[in-house]
């Protein structure tokens, strides 16, 4: 009798240790990828803002002012994208869909940098738009790296 219980128990251990190791696993299949926040967080370098504003008739006395201010709002971005995700059904974080997670930072980021720029007296939609597609067209090789292709990369250029 004892030698049931210990080879019962021995298995019992055996399907935990599988268990454990198998939703292990499958957790790290379905994680947001570390790379994802940190570029929505990063996303607006100055030289790439600058970039983009000189296009547009900004005026470069505003250059720094836009992108300190693109800097600041960048790091409640992580919590803007979660608030987001949490509210979308099914949420594209949990479990992680690439294709809906990258549409959303997009979405996020686009929203993100035409507030700033609208915050500081640029008003044209136009023109924010075209030096938004700008940007994440010179970050594409970042995010094909971090989300793949999709909506972030991929979306057709309307200018």
């Amino acid at each position: 009798m004892d030698y049931l219980n210990r080879k019962g128990e021995s298995m019992f251990k055996r399907l935990l240790m599988l268990f454990f190791l198998f939703t292990g696993s499958l957790s790290a299949q379905l994680a947001v990828p570390p790379c994802y926040f940190q570029l929505a967080s990063t996303f607006f370098p100055y030289p790439l803002v600058a970039q983009a504003l000189s296009m547009h008739k900004v005026t470069q006395d505003r250059w720094g002012i836009i992108a300190n201010d693109l800097q600041a709002r960048s790091a409640a971005i992580p919590q803007l994208l979660i608030a987001r995700a949490n509210l979308m059904v099914p949420n594209p974080l949990q479990p992680y869909n690439s294709l809906t997670a990258g549409a959303l930072m997009r979405a996020v980021l686009e929203e993100v940098f035409t507030q700033s720029l609208m915050a500081n007296y640029f008003t044209d939609p136009y023109a924010i738009h075209v030096m938004f597609n700008y940007i994440r067209d010179q970050q594409a090789y970042r995010v094909r790296a971090c989300v793949g292709e999709g909506p972030m990369v991929n979306q057709p250029v309307t200018e």
